[in-house]
């Protein structure tokens, strides 16, 4: 150490908080310098403030934010219960309308085959009380003495006699004949014997189709076989309308009418085949749907939507008309499922987890998940008011989900 300088040790030099004295010399003069060192890790108090005020301003943005959102998500909710609810009553409308149509054909066929029934005792009651012999106008038989006759008014009086009558009538008439009247009478009777006088294929076609109506399907085949007339009327689509109405009455879904009135026919065939195959428990049709890769665990039909669960864990919604995948939606291992039409609702139930999800099937969401099962889920069930879930742990459980 040099003359005039001084150790670290003389005034604490590093150590820190302390304020470290030099001395130097120049010459003969000695001069002090006073340096003071501060702490890199000691906190700025005005820093430290603007720090919680930005802090703190920050946070009130986040929860107004968050508030917002809370209540854009309610208003969403309300919205699309009230458009579910205005889908159900438009559903409900539209079901009353269809059954009230159907009500209507019905009771219209049954009012025109009653009509049909009360003219044809009318008309029987009628030929009885005119064959009674009170209404037989003998004056038509006789004509006007110089041998014309009313042809007509002697058809109908001799029409309306009884068959006893008519029969002593015309015996009466062939005893009153000569001799050399037989023979031409006979050819006259073999020429009406060999003519025949068909009714039906005098009517108009649509006529005629409402008088062969009411025969059955296998009555319509055989008379088919009598002329081309008959055969034209058999198929006439009036026929093949009604019987596939009364077909497809009882139906869950009502029958959709083909655009082309001829296709009533083959249509008619169609629902043939289809309840004969019931009959016989056969197949109506066979249809593939691949989309699954595991094994398919459960299935609900309802109209023409099939929904499947898998083990691979995604639900598939199917048109069973097209035969397409029309929507997927991605969970657990399914073991079982519900659906509810009316309120457009799914509701699913895992294999190995013991939770019950609700689905729309409006926006294909997620709408809830319920909780309360130790296992797996084994049945579900849903109605308007409630979802009843069966578990691998012995429990029944009920929810109010509306």
């Amino acid at each position: 150490m040099g003359p005039g300088v001084y150790g670290d040790d003389d005034y604490g030099y590093g150590q820190e908080g302390y304020v470290n004295e030099v001395a130097t010399t120049d010459g003969g003069d000695m001069t002090l310098d006073m340096i003071t060192d501060v702490d890199e890790n000691e906190f700025d108090e005005d820093l430290q403030e603007a720090f919680e005020e930005l802090r703190h301003t920050f946070m009130r943005k986040l929860i107004h934010y968050r508030r917002l959102l809370e209540q854009s998500q309610a208003s969403s909710a309300s919205q699309l219960h009230a458009l579910q609810a205005e889908l159900r009553l438009l559903r409900v409308q539209v079901d009353s309308e269809r059954k009230t149509m159907r009500d209507l054909e019905i009771r219209a066929g049954r009012d025109r085959e009653a009509l049909f029934t009360e003219r044809r005792q009318r008309s029987q009651m009628q030929l009885d009380i005119t064959s009674g012999g009170g209404v037989f106008d003998i004056a038509a038989l006789r004509g006007d003495g110089r041998g014309s006759f009313d042809e007509a008014e002697v058809k109908r009086v001799v029409r309306s006699l009884r068959l006893s009558d008519r029969m002593r009538l015309i015996h009466l008439i062939l005893d009153s004949c000569l001799p050399g009247d037989i023979s031409q009478m006979i050819r006259l009777l073999e020429k009406y014997a060999a003519s025949t006088l068909d009714i039906v294929a005098m009517l108009p076609q649509e006529l005629g189709a409402k008088i062969l109506s009411f025969l059955t399907i296998h009555e319509l085949l055989e008379v088919e076989c009598v002329s081309k007339a008959w055969q034209a009327v058999v198929h006439h689509p009036s026929i093949w309308r009604q019987h596939c109405l009364e077909l497809t009455w009882s139906d869950p879904t009502p029958l959709k009418w083909p655009h082309d009135a001829n296709e009533w026919e083959p249509l008619y065939k169609a629902l043939h085949h289809r309840e004969r195959n019931f009959s016989l428990g056969l197949a109506q049709s066979v249809r593939f749907l691949r989309g699954h890769t595991n094994f398919c665990t459960t299935l609900i039909l309802k109209g023409n939507r099939l929904i499947s669960g898998s083990y691979d864990e995604t639900i598939r919604v199917w048109d069973v008309a097209a035969g397409k995948e029309t929507h997927c939606l991605k969970a657990k291992a399914i073991s079982c499922l519900d659906f509810l039409p009316d309120e457009e609702v799914l509701v699913a139930g895992f294999h190995d987890v013991g939770r019950v999800h609700v689905y729309s099937t409006v926006t294909w969401t997620q709408l809830q998940t319920l909780q309360g099962h130790l296992y797996g889920i084994r049945s579900v069930a849903i109605s308007k008011k409630y979802v009843i879930s069966a578990g691998a742990d012995k429990a029944i459980v009920c929810w109010c989900v509306f």
